[in-house]
């Protein structure tokens, strides 16, 4: 089996030569919610790696396939659910919160709507208002879900879209604006506060079971041998690697102007074409599509995010091509797979994007 801590060490190493920390920040007291997820874990690590130890805090215990001593360098690491705010009573003051916790899986927060709002409104409540003082720095996690509804191709910050209440979607959806309009009235109380709106980031640190179309069509290519789908694959989507995620956001952290900026690459791919890739890069297994199948229900069609308030501020971005950073992440599948077949677990599921 591969060292799977190296796969994540990999990432953190590569962002720290790339993004300049503030000198001060080995001081600063720092928070991670949602720090067992694809993006909270690659925080953790970065953090650790300039030798910062940010408190880490974790809805469920560490799955037994992730490396032992990926919250080594921790201050502490709590296990809580965000749901239920009496938690959050139990912690201090912070000079850095970064709100990653939330559902990510589209099947998991269309079916716990409530906890979602509780996450995604009630803790970001609490922690702009109890947990930070006046040039404190909070990042709050949104998504690219909030254009869902626009009427653009490519989407800019100011082009939110409009979703009926029936929308299968609307909970998570609808949390993360109220989650922005928390971040900004934080802001006029001089919370240094910014919400990033992330398309579809992908890499190392994902569960067993994920599914979220690019991690299934991995699973299903390596397990059975052919990634068969649920329609034709006509919808398109722009994949943003974890490492150059990671990059844009702790500069947005660290040094950004606006309230809010698009988190996610230019490039788009279709579903289909995502298949073929990954059936290319896994000995060529065989894609089944479904032409008369449905999609999944309220998952947006095409969107690219704009992001030339990011570029103005930072510099041109250069991409790594989702060719490449699939590598890493069949890589990582291929371990959980392996470790789960030495223990006769067995994926189940349905796809969702």
């Amino acid at each position: 089996m591969i060292k799977s801590i190296d796969l994540f060490k990999k990432i953190a190493n590569n962002v720290k030569s790339r993004v300049i920390a503030p000198e001060e920040i080995k001081d600063k007291k720092v928070l991670i919610t949602g720090a067992s997820g694809v993006l909270g874990i690659h925080f953790v690590n970065y953090f650790t790696s300039i030798g910062c130890k940010p408190d880490a805090i974790v809805a469920s215990p560490i799955p037994p396939y992730f490396p032992s001593n990926i919250y080594d360098g921790c201050r502490n690491v709590f296990y809580m659910d965000l749901a239920n705010e009496k938690y959050l009573k139990m912690l201090g003051k912070y000079n850095i919160i970064i709100h990653c916790a939330g559902y990510s899986s589209p099947k998991k927060f269309m079916e716990e709507k409530l906890e979602t709002i509780k996450i995604g409104i009630n803790a970001t409540e609490y922690m702009l208002s109890n947990m930070l003082d006046p040039a404190d720095s909070f990042l709050f996690i949104s998504s690219s879900e909030i254009y869902n509804g626009s009427n653009g191709l490519l989407v800019n910050e100011n082009d939110v879209g409009h979703i009926s209440i029936d929308d299968p979607r609307v909970s998570y959806i609808e949390t993360k604006k109220m989650g922005e309009i928390l971040v900004n009235i934080a802001r006029e109380r001089r919370i240094n506060a910014k919400s990033v709106r992330v398309c579809l980031s992908y890499g190392t640190g994902t569960k067993i079971n994920d599914k979220r179309v690019l991690h299934e069509f991995i699973d299903k290519a390596l397990i059975n041998g052919e990634i068969k789908m649920v329609d034709a694959g006509k919808a398109t989507r722009a994949y943003c690697f974890i490492e150059d995620s990671l990059e844009m956001m702790l500069n947005v952290l660290f040094y950004g102007k606006e309230k809010v900026y698009n988190i996610g690459s230019k490039d788009s791919i279709s579903i289909l074409e995502l298949a073929q890739l990954i059936s290319w890069k896994i000995d060529g297994v065989n894609v089944l599509t479904h032409p008369e199948g449905m999609s999944v229900i309220g998952s947006p069609k095409n969107i690219v995010l704009d992001i030339s308030r990011y570029e103005q501020e930072f510099g041109k971005k250069e991409f790594i091509p989702l060719e490449v950073g699939l590598n890493d992440v069949i890589e990582w599948q291929r371990y959980m797979i392996e470790y789960l077949q030495q223990f006769n677990h067995i994926f189940t599921g349905e796809q969702t994007e």
